[in-house]
């Protein structure tokens, strides 16, 4: 089921049947629709027409529609989209309508019988209505290239459309692909390097940068990194797809990370439909899975709708004594309040408990300099060492059609969580291990926190007529506020333990400790964010688009610790920024109907919280982004190439040093000194295709290149762990009408990184996955997945604390799943 933006005023046609109340004075719109394949056409006139159309897969199978090129109503383009098609369509609300075959009476006028909405989607015949409130939904498409996405410029683009680099994660490749996780996620993602620090924490960067985290197309405060340990939590079962902008993502988020953002999208609810799914599955390591996924109508005319997701896993990792138990409870509803506006109200609860959790990773290196290896099960924390705590979020929002095609949208989320951090651990940042004996210094930490959260948001979307064309226009405006307390004990009496013969029975520290030799503190961090942007689309010429945009920042970060030992207090508010412009700019230009050819320009802007050696906070960084490239609409819009060129320009970057932050000017235990350097320049290639080469085949591939310097050739180096060259592959086909086989490839180059004085390397290397699945019946269906087929051993992360962690071994998943997909 392709789905696109809810509104539709249907001028009046005598040989259609209609149900709701579609309008018949709409303003005409721009349609360019060339003759392609039905569903591809389908998807642009959903996009160009802001209307939702459900459809009975097998309907549309091996058809094409007519060209529809000009200006008029919606359902007039509609209807010539049609034309020799033999359907029509019907109209469910007066945003929504469901196509059907057209049998004709003995007058030749079209009869229409009643209209079925019901789950389904994989090719058995039944019809899988879209969420009317989500314009860019991607389940049930049997795809993996998505049709819409806002998360670059605020406005519904198609990827070919939007004037940066774009990859779409689906529901379909996240189900097939196994893709339990957002670290699972972003491997499949062209461009992305994932730097596993340990078994809870993991970061993402692009282009050499770090990434901005938004939730259903707000951004969330602080960068993607920041929120390391809770998104490696993160379950996919609640998302219906996740959107990855590479580049810079200032108009939409104001402030934070300039690699780009990630867009998790919540699945909605269904209209019209009952559709449980099911999934029970099991492999490597005692691993076990769990998920029922139900969406139904609350009352007989759709009106209220709702939809449920529980998921739950165990174990899945092949270190010793380590255990995690997790899952996520989401529910929402929905009601039409009239034809006009939905409002939808939902809850998501998280939960995790972790034993034996490796916050820390493996020394890298004997104190001679040699390799400290270890096999791949060890794990460098102590037995008892625990972690877990719970996070929930009650969010909103309210979509309202206004005259003439606008639309305004508010969203809200309260949000809190917390975590009950207690480890012993190996602590290669003291030392690395001694030849002599085998011994290295070990580290105790109790670190419990809290978190809040507040979020509104309120969006305004439309369009226009100027120059004889449909022009788009969206204005947005955001605030958020997070408060966060942290009670960190480090326990300074450091022992002496062996890491050769680690037995991990080492003592876990608790607040009542108060005998020992320890340092606490006590830390609030306070932040605060006003975000309004405005973004319009204008086409002056036919073949032309250009977006303007501005997006204004207000944010403040404070940080207040108290330290026990001494009765001490520090506070640092140097983040204050009072307000900030960042202009946006994009050119697109079709080069007939199947390439377009783009650049962007934007400026980016990232408060920093790391702190010199006279302990001042650096300064933010600033600079700006450009970006060409060429995208391509081929086999009738169903394969979607692109080519980027990009470069970036920075001052204030934040440079480690071999310094600490003196402890008598408030430095906390071993805090890292940082410098600020100017004139970094990041340049780099991006090469990807996502969608369909052969009917029933579909993938999702990209090459990327980057390089960073320095103006000045002083001798340092950026981001020297990052893969600099890395290749993605995902891809499905179908064998058969029952089964379908598949995998996935990813390659990097050569990496390394200086750990004291010692290097460690990375050589290139190569995974690879696969995936077969059966469908037993129209709803049951079993899969298994192997990733690392072929057992490569290799160093997920290196440098990061003076330590390595090794890549999980080969693993299988098999899954049994009851539902349409």
């Amino acid at each position: 089921m392709l789905a696109g933006t809810s509104l539709c005023l249907l001028t009046a046609m005598p040989a259609i049947a209609q149900t709701g109340t579609p309008t018949t004075s709409e303003a005409p719109r721009r349609f360019n629709i060339p003759a392609q394949a039905l569903r591809d056409a389908l998807r642009q006139l959903m996009h160009q027409g802001d209307i939702q159309i459900g459809f009975e897969a097998d309907n549309t199978e091996g058809k094409t529609s007519a060209a529809v090129s000009g200006s008029m109503a919606t359902g007039e383009a509609l209807s010539r989209l049609l034309a020799g098609t033999g359907l029509t369509f019907r109209y469910l609300t007066s945003g929504s309508v469901m196509l059907e075959k057209a049998p004709q009476s003995a007058e030749g006028a079209i009869q229409l019988g009643p209209v079925r909405v019901e789950s389904g989607g994989d090719g058995s015949g039944a019809a899988y209505a879209p969420p009317l409130s989500d314009p860019g939904a991607t389940e049930g498409s049997r795809s993996y290239a998505g049709s819409v996405a806002s998360s670059a410029t605020g406005l519904n683009l198609t990827p070919r459309e939007t004037p940066q680099s774009i990859t779409i994660i689906t529901r379909q490749q996240i189900e097939e692909q196994n893709l339990t996780s957002l670290q699972a996620v972003m491997t499949q993602v062209p461009g992305i390097a994932v730097s596993i620090l340990d078994s809870e924490r993991v970061t993402f960067g692009s282009r050499g940068a770090e990434l901005n985290l938004m939730v259903d197309g707000v951004a969330a405060l602080g960068a993607l990194s920041n929120e390391s340990a809770q998104i490696a939590r993160t379950s996919m079962a609640i998302y219906d797809r996740i959107e990855v902008l590479r580049g810079s993502a200032g108009l939409m988020n104001g402030t934070g990370g300039f690699g780009g953002s990630v867009n998790l999208v919540r699945k909605r609810p269904i209209p019209g439909a009952f559709t449980p799914k099911l999934t029970v599955g099991g492999g490597s390591w005692d691993y076990l899975q769990g998920m029922a996924d139900i969406s139904f109508d609350v009352t007989a005319d759709g009106g209220v709708r709702a939809r449920a997701v529980a998921y739950a896993q165990d174990g899945g990792s092949n270190l010793d004594y380590y255990d995690k138990f997790a899952g996520v409870f989401y529910g929402i509803a929905e009601f039409d309040l009239g034809d006009d506006a939905v409002l939808g109200l939902g809850v998501e609860h998280s939960f995790f408990d972790v034993q034996g959790n490796s916050f820390g990773a493996i020394p890298a290196f004997w104190d001679d300099g040699a390799l400290f290896l270890t096999p791949r099960s060890y794990n460098p924390s102590a037995r008892q060492s625990r972690d877990d705590g719970h996070n929930t979020t009650l969010f909103g929002d309210l979509t309202w059609k206004v005259a003439n095609g606008w639309q305004i949208k508010l969203q809200g989320n309260y949000g809190e969580g917390s975590a009950d951090l207690r480890r012993s651990a190996l602590a290669p940042y003291y030392g690395q291990v001694s030849r002599e004996d085998g011994t290295i210094p070990a580290s105790y930490q109790y670190f419990p926190s809290t978190d809040r959260s507040h979020m509104l948001s309120g969006k305004i979307e439309g369009s226009f007529e100027a120059f004889g064309r449909r022009q788009d226009v969206v204005a947005s405006m955001n605030w958020s506020k997070r408060r966060t307390w942290r009670n960190l004990i480090y326990f300074l009496d450091l022992p002496t333990v062996s890491a050769v013969d680690w037995n991990s029975d080492l003592p876990i520290p608790s607040a009542a400790s108060a005998d020992e030799d320890i340092f606490e503190y006590r830390g609030i961090e306070r932040q605060e964010r006003f975000l309004a942007y405005l973004s319009m689309r204008l086409r002056p010429i036919e073949p032309v688009s250009i977006i303007l945009g501005v997006n204004y920042a207000k944010y403040k970060l404070s940080n207040t610790y108290y330290y026990d030992s001494d009765g001490g207090e520090m506070e640092t508010d140097a983040n204050n920024y009072k307000g900030r412009f960042l202009p946006y700019a994009g050119l697109s230009v079709d080069i007939g109907q199947k390439v377009t050819a783009y650049a962007s320009y934007s400026d980016i802007f990232r408060p920093q919280d790391v702190r010199d050696i006279s302990a001042n906070v650096l300064p933010p960084i600033s600079g700006s982004t450009y970006e060409i490239g060429l995208k391509g609409e081929f086999l009738d819009g169903r394969l979607q190439p692109a080519l980027a060129l990009f470069v970036r320009k920075e001052n204030n970057y934040p440079e480690e040093t071999n310094d600490v932050v003196p402890p008598e000017l408030g430095g906390l235990p071993d805090e890292i000194a940082y410098r600020a350097i100017s004139g970094v320049t990041t340049k780099g290639v991006e090469a990807t295709v996502a969608g369909e080469p052969l009917p029933g085949w579909t993938l999702q591939a990209g090459y990327a290149y980057w390089h960073i310097s320095q103006s000045d050739e002083a001798a340092f180096e950026i981001g020297r762990s990052d893969p600099r060259q890395t290749f993605t592959l995902a891809t499905s086909a179908a064998v058969t009408d029952r089964l379908k086989l598949g995998g996935s490839l990813y390659w990097q180059e050569k990496t390394s990184a200086s750990v004291a004085s010692f290097e460690i390397v990375q050589k290139s290397y190569v995974l690879a996955g696969l995936f077969a699945q059966y469908r037993m019946s129209d709803k049951w269906r079993i899969s298994a997945n192997v990733d690392n087929l072929f057992d490569k051993k290799y160093f997920e992360q290196i440098g990061y604390y003076d330590s390595y962690t090794w890549g999980k071994p080969r693993s299988v998943v098999v899954t049994l799943s009851y539902g349409l997909n």
